[in-house]
């Protein structure tokens, strides 16, 4: 097993949560927030995971898009003067989208009529407020909701009935949040229900005094039954009748509860967990009112189920099924946990999401530290860079079986936010990044200084191949952007939501085009059009572009035609295998070598069906080696793409970094054939390879702890 501190658990892990999500609601006592998160994120993270793992990500795309994706139908902003973030969102089955967040701004956007349309203060407190927007992003009614605090607090869940009443839940801490007859008092984790037009409280909870140790989350059932989660000490919830599933007793337990729905009463509740640390993150709900739990867990004797998923470990994720039309001592389903099935040295993984599909499956966010987890076959990404990572499975029915796994990341930290499904079973992920390579299939991958979040979304088809993979943020400014929340459109889009600095870009028609505060909420849609029209079985070469400085680096587009059924997409220069993915898209530079050429795209699907396009393209001669602009990175400089080399290869690598790797790591073929020592970034290496189609790897760690990796491939004639 693992120490606390090897499996980032406990006060270490608890720590750095609490600071992310202070830093994400700006608390206004903490002005350098995210300086001190990136300081704290360093020493903590990367203090034990300097290890790399031999995988090239073969490119990087990188287009700074100053305009937003053509496939963003809808964006705006949603803030004051203060700061604020979006935390959660939602959509009802007209379209309807509703959000909920914490704002510092007195000047947050609210309409006539609703519960609480003034900023209750004082000046620079945190406030909830929860805003309704129509299908076609006009606002429908915005209100705050409940007083302000000084103290940390979230609204970290929102869900809509029937009839249009919206239920938001999160932390408070501190007195005078609305509650109501029947309902507990003074806790901090707080439920509320306002009427469909945002103008009356129906009714309003606090609970779990000590539950600020995780978000609280909030499903409702068919009858509108409302249940809640909170993470806390044994016996912190919550009506007197609580069932316990397990020994409980250790610094944290978590708890589920059930407010009826005429929001009089808690007719059912449960505590579970072991000896040690556990919480519980995220919460789910099937079509037969089964609730589905993750969260994380160093409990040695957390409750489990035979059968169920049981994978060793010191710091996993546990998957709970419960069944509350039974009594709570006796309502578990399974329980299931993923670990370390490979044995690393670093096993911390923690779930932040869970979804269900029509079938039952659950669907798992998670970040962790594990380089060694199960990957599906066509994963989008099925090794991780570095560790920690995002990384995403799908659990079948009964709770026994990864039936599909993928990793999201680059280089530094990856971090889910919220992880959706939709009826055609593609699974959606939002999330948070500091990787300067997190791993892109469209519209490139903007530069970002050290430490800066972006925001990312994923959406990945069935066999969890990336349909499309976004990330988007500030361009050469250190702004931060966060992905919290996502809601699908029903018809294979998505809406994301979180916060943005000054560049993030708005479409024509938003609710609020301009930037007023220190980071505001946005709220975009997206449709996953794609990167050109490529429409039926087939697919398209979209554009072949120089660099307009660097005429050897070439800009490559290409994408299939039914994004949700390919598995695979792969670009051949002149016959010679340089660049894919598992995936129905790419957007990616290369350097390639003078001459004309052709390029050859084949995507394929599940069953083997694949489909191609050619193009032809010339590449002009430059004077200069065709940088990578990323830094850091490595460019190989010779050979390049497509190069036709006679006589001796030399190798020439050159590193964007301000502290470059001592030495490189040189494969060829797939086979170690030495390690290349560099001065100032540069490194050279001449040997003789025998006639044919040869790949060139290079690869090192930089004193700064980054992975860096580059590719090429070539042809040796005699």
């Amino acid at each position: 097993m693992l120490t606390r501190a090897e499996s980032l658990s406990a006060s270490t892990r608890g720590a750095w949560v609490l600071l992310k999500k202070t830093c994400v609601l700006h608390n206004p006592y903490t002005p350098n927030c995210h300086l001190l998160l990136a300081r704290q994120t360093e020493s903590i993270m990367f203090s034990s995971a300097k290890g790399i793992a031999a995988v090239i990500l073969f490119g990087c795309a990188l287009v700074c898009f100053a305009q937003r994706p053509p496939s963003w139908v809808y964006s705006t902003y949603l803030g004051g003067t203060g700061s604020g973030t979006i935390t959660a969102a939602i959509r009802d089955p007209a379209g309807n989208i509703y959000v909920a967040g914490t704002t510092t701004s007195p000047d947050f956007p609210t309409t006539a009529g609703v519960y609480e349309p003034a900023y209750p203060g004082p000046t620079g407190y945190n406030v909830v407020f929860v805003s309704k927007f129509s299908a076609a992003g006009s606002l429908v009614w915005s209100t705050f909701l409940g007083p302000g605090s000084y103290q940390f607090g979230i609204a970290s869940a929102v869900q809509v009935d029937s009839n249009e009443n919206v239920y938001v839940a999160g932390i408070f801490q501190g007195p005078g949040f609305p509650t109501s007859a029947g309902l507990p008092t003074g806790g901090s984790v707080f439920v509320v229900k306002l009427n469909s037009t945002g103008s009356q409280l129906v009714y309003g909870a606090t609970m779990g005094p000590n539950s600020t140790d995780s978000s609280p989350k909030l499903v409702l059932d068919s009858l509108a039954a409302a249940f809640v989660t909170g993470s806390g000490p044994a016996g912190d919830c919550c009506n007197g009748k609580t069932g316990i599933i397990g020994p409980l007793g250790g610094i944290d337990d978590f708890w589920v509860a059930k407010i009826n729905s005429a929001g009089t009463a808690i007719p059912w509740s449960v505590e579970m967990g072991g000896s040690g640390e556990d919480e519980a993150n995220g919460l789910a709900i099937d079509s037969e009112n089964k609730l589905y739990i993750t969260g994380f867990t160093e409990s040695p004797d957390f409750p489990r189920t035979a059968g169920a998923l049981n994978q060793p470990g010191g710091a996993r994720t546990p998957i709970v099924k419960l069944d509350p039309s039974r009594p709570p001592s006796s309502s578990l389903v399974y329980s299931a946990i993923a670990g370390n099935p490979g044995h690393n040295s670093n096993n911390f993984i923690s779930g932040e999401s869970i979804a269900v599909d029509q079938s039952g499956n659950a669907y798992v966010g998670t970040w962790t530290y594990n380089i060694g987890l199960f990957t599906s076959p066509w994963a989008f990404q099925t090794e991780a860079p570095t560790a920690p990572n995002a990384y995403v499975f799908e659990l079948n029915r009964p709770g026994s079986l990864m039936l599909n796994g993928t990793y999201l990341g680059g280089g530094n930290l990856d971090y889910v936010g919220q992880v959706s499904v939709d009826a055609g079973g593609n699974t959606y992920v939002t999330g948070s990044t500091y990787s300067w390579n997190f791993l892109t299939t469209a519209y490139g991958n903007p530069t970002p200084l050290d430490s800066v979040s972006q925001a990312y979304y994923v959406k990945l088809n069935p066999q969890f191949a990336a349909v499309s993979s976004v990330v988007f943020g500030a361009t050469g400014e250190a702004e931060n952007y966060d992905g919290f929340a996502a809601a699908p459109d029903g018809t294979g889009g998505l809406w994301v939501a979180g916060d943005a600095g000054s560049q993030f870009p708005t479409t024509p028609d938003a609710y609020q085009p301009a930037y007023q505060g220190n980071d505001d909420g946005y709220l975009l849609h997206t449709d996953f059009a794609g990167l050109c029209p490529s429409g039926g079985e087939g697919v398209e070469i979209c554009a072949i572009s120089a660099d307009n400085t660097l005429s050897e680096r070439i800009h490559f587009i290409s994408q299939g035609g039914n994004v949700e059924a390919a598995t695979n997409i792969a670009l051949a220069v002149d016959g010679m295998s340089a660049y894919s993915l598992h995936a129905a898209q790419f957007d990616t530079w290369l350097p390639v070598a003078p001459g004309t050429h052709l390029a050859t795209v084949v995507v394929e699907d599940a069953s083997g069906t694949q489909h191609e396009d050619q193009q032809q393209f010339s590449v002009a001669a430059s004077s200069v080696c065709p940088l990578n602009p990323v830094n850091p990175s490595l460019t190989l400089c010779s050979p390049l793409n497509a190069a036709v080399i006679k006589g001796p290869l030399t190798i020439q690598v050159q590193a964007n970094d301000a502290v470059p790797p001592t030495a490189l790591q040189l494969y060829v073929d797939g086979n170690l054939q030495t390690i290349v020592k560099g001065q100032n970034g540069s490194y050279t290496y001449t040997l003789r390879l025998t006639p044919g189609i040869h790949s060139v790897v290079v690869q090192g760690v930089d004193s700064g702890g980054n992975f860096l990796a580059t590719t090429a491939v070539a042809r040796v004639v005699q």
